[in-house]
């Protein structure tokens, strides 16, 4: 339930009470007039491990008792199933099926669960979506088969939990009341105590709750009818107020790819959340989401294809927005200019070929830092826009921009923006702080603005929320305080739901001409998270001798196909550089993830590097089938010609080569610790080859 202390007012005061008063009322609203009907679902059966939806009637299922029993262990996964029978009472209502895992609030990470009814996936539920709308209107005695799939990480785990769940009717005429109280005075304890916003809204709200019968919870005529009083009284006289100020906001749900958990859990956590997005999509029309990272979209393509298929219309719908262009959101430190280059590359593909989508935002609000390359890349990539929020978490200096220009080393800029979500902290714009996970309430909304440092330029700034890491994005608070933000409410930004990418060519239209426009120069330095330069060894050890081979690799398939007529791996090398490209995301290769992560990145990159030998090995068999027997041929796969040192494996130890270059001129070899002959090969032709000839002497 809402928070409704009032940080400001005098405790003593009238606009205190008044305050106060509205917050008990709405509290009461919640508690006896939101679900008239409530009853519990009873006992599950369970079982043991991550099997498909599909293999639902195999393998051993055991009671478990809603009451009783407890389960779970770090890394958990598991299936509990039951047979709900809607009562004949709840007719003509919304059902939401609520589950209810500890003995109180809900408020941990865990459990983390896919609720499927009647074989359909419906949607992720978490510590932040504990319900699932059923039916939108009950006709009584209908049976619905639950299963729930159901995760507990070790990253949160603090100890076994139940699994209980009630079915409840929702009023929603309850509901909109009690959000057309909360919503409004939630921006009013924002404000000192005599600013007229303020005293607006108090004065309307509390004329609002003197229509209200609610002494009487059984007496739901009387409540219907005063509620739809006060609602009209609250659309009248606090709903209509434009500011001038505008908060564009966008549904977003921000994954880590891998962080505190491993892969395999990210491939879950995106098919729970892109699963309720889906769900909140069809009780919302005005819901707006976006997501970046073409990776997450595969996994779900994947492992989730009702998910996929679902988000496929929406992007056709215009309602989700599928941006940001990047494979992942990959780190810009470590990562070499090519690399940078194939995760807009095989990103941006992916979004044209799946979606029809030509994407044109640099979404990445969550790196270490951005290479001053970038501006360069993005440009050259067809993208026109950089969002970030990251920079703010700066240390010591506040970045003194959120839109300016960013001008990369090599001249070429690129429209940028900060979204500044924050909260309002007590009034005062405490710390440059701001998230890319807002919740989207009055006091992020009006945050934000405080915190907007370029006012001068324009009235319009960018708030993702939604909450992110397998937290399911927005929630029904954050949306149905959107939708009254959106009407206008006195001293508070006007909300307005809409596509990342229209935001941006409105911010383009707004400050295209202005005189003061700012530009930043430069590399976009972190001021945080400054080791990660340094930790994990191995693994940017591995980053870097892939990014080399793979460059030597395709070079030489290339000529192999060109010149010898030999396959060219395409699907190949494309599956290696997407594990290269995953393994650049920005809590992997700079080494903030937990150690198992490691692991499996170390396999992967072995995986990888073994591949790129091997097709390697395949492109020189080719080209030397077709150059004489007695020659040692020598490739270079550099852009200039080399004279360097070169190897010939010897078999026979015994054995001495002479070798001569093409005109026989015979150069100057030695045998090495291994036993093999080394020489100095001349004139190396860039991207090519040359042959020596050799004797046994």
């Amino acid at each position: 339930m809402a928070n409704f202390d009032v940080p400001f007012v005098d405790k003593n005061s009238e606009r205190y009470n008044l305050s106060k008063r509205v917050g008990i009322i709405a509290e009461h609203i919640a508690r006896d007039f939101l679900h008239p009907h409530t009853a519990e679902t009873g006992d599950f059966l369970f079982r043991d491990g991550q099997q498909d939806i599909r293999q639902l009637e195999q393998g051993t299922w055991t009671p478990f008792s809603a009451e009783k029993d407890y389960w779970g262990y770090p890394e958990c996964y598991a299936w509990f199933r039951q047979r709900v029978t809607v009562p004949k009472e709840f007719a003509g209502r919304p059902v939401v099926y609520e589950l209810r895992p500890y003995e109180h609030e809900w408020h941990s990470t865990n459990p983390q669960i896919i609720l499927f009814a009647n074989g359909k996936l419906l949607q992720g539920m978490d510590s932040n979506h504990h319900q699932v709308q059923l039916l939108k209107k009950a006709k009584g005695g209908e049976v619905i088969e639950i299963a729930l799939n159901a995760y507990t990480d070790a990253h949160e785990w603090h100890g076994q939990v139940k699994m209980r769940a009630v079915l409840r009717t929702v009023n929603p005429l309850a509901q909109q009341l009690y959000f057309d109280l909360t919503t409004p005075l939630e921006a009013a304890n924002l404000y000192e105590a005599d600013d007229f916003a303020r005293v607006k809204i108090l004065k309307a709200l509390n004329e609002a709750c003197n229509l209200l019968e609610i002494g009487n919870p059984a007496d739901s005529s009387a409540f219907e009818k005063s509620a739809k009083a006060a609602v009209a009284h609250i659309a009248a006289h606090v709903y209509g107020e434009d500011c001038g100020i505008v908060a564009s906001c966008i549904g977003h749900t921000h994954i880590d790819v891998a962080w505190l958990w491993r892969l395999r859990q990210t491939r879950d956590k995106a098919g729970r959340s892109f699963a309720t997005v889906l769900q909140y999509m069809e009780q919302y029309p005005d819901y707006t989401f976006m997501s970046p990272q073409a990776q997450l979209y595969d996994y779900v393509k994947k492992d989730y294809p009702q998910v996929y298929e679902g988000i496929k219309n929406r992007i056709k719908e215009g309602r989700w927005e599928a941006e940001g262009s990047m494979w992942v959101e990959s780190d810009t430190n470590v990562t070499s200019g090519e690399s940078l280059v194939r995760q807009f590359l095989v990103g941006k593909r992916f979004f044209r070929d799946e979606f029809g989508v030509q994407t044109k935002i640099m979404w990445l609000p969550d790196v270490f830092g951005y290479s001053g390359a970038l501006p360069q890349i993005i440009k050259k990539s067809g993208l026109e826009y950089f969002m970030t929020t990251k920079i703010s978490w700066n240390e010591y200096d506040k970045l003194p921009y959120d839109t300016f220009l960013w001008q990369g080393i090599d001249g070429t800029s690129v429209l940028s923006h900060f979204a500044t979500g924050k909260e309002v902290h007590e009034g005062r714009v405490s710390s440059p702080f701001t998230t890319y996970n807002s919740y989207l309430s009055p006091d992020e909304v009006i945050g934000g603005w405080k915190r907007y440092s370029n006012k001068d330029l324009n009235q319009e700034y960018l708030i993702s929320f939604g909450y992110g890491d397998g937290g399911g994005g927005p929630t029904t608070k954050m949306l149905e305080h959107g939708a009254r933000m959106a009407k206008g409410i006195p001293g508070c930004p006007v909300v307005k739901q809409q596509p990342a990418l229209d935001f941006f060519r409105e911010l383009e239209q707004q400050v295209s001409d202005a005189p003061h426009l700012p530009t930043w120069r430069g590399e976009l330095y972190l001021e945080y998270h400054r080791g990660t330069l340094t930790s994990q060894a191995r693994n940017k050890r591995y980053n870097r001798k892939s990014e080399l081979l793979y460059h030597d690799v395709e070079t030489l398939t290339a000529l192999a196909y060109q010149l010898a007529g030999a396959g060219y791996p395409a699907e190949e090398l494309l599956e290696s550089w997407k594990l290269i490209l995953l393994n650049q995301f920005h809590d992997i290769i700079p080494g903030s993830s937990i150690a198992e992560v490691y692991e499996d990145s170390r396999v992967q990159y072995e995986h990888v590097l073994g591949v790129g030998e091997y097709l390697a090995g395949n492109a020189e068999k080719a080209l030397c089938s077709r150059i004489a027997a007695g020659s040692v041929v020598v490739f270079n796969t550099l852009g200039f010609a080399r004279d360097d040192i070169a190897v010939v494996p010897v078999q026979n130890t015994g054995t001495a080569l002479a070798i001569f270059d093409a005109d026989g001129t015979e150069l100057p070899s030695q045998r090495n610790e291994d036993g093999n002959v080394i020489f100095l090969a001349r004139g190396v032709p860039a991207k090519g080859w040359k042959s020596f000839y050799y004797q046994e002497t």
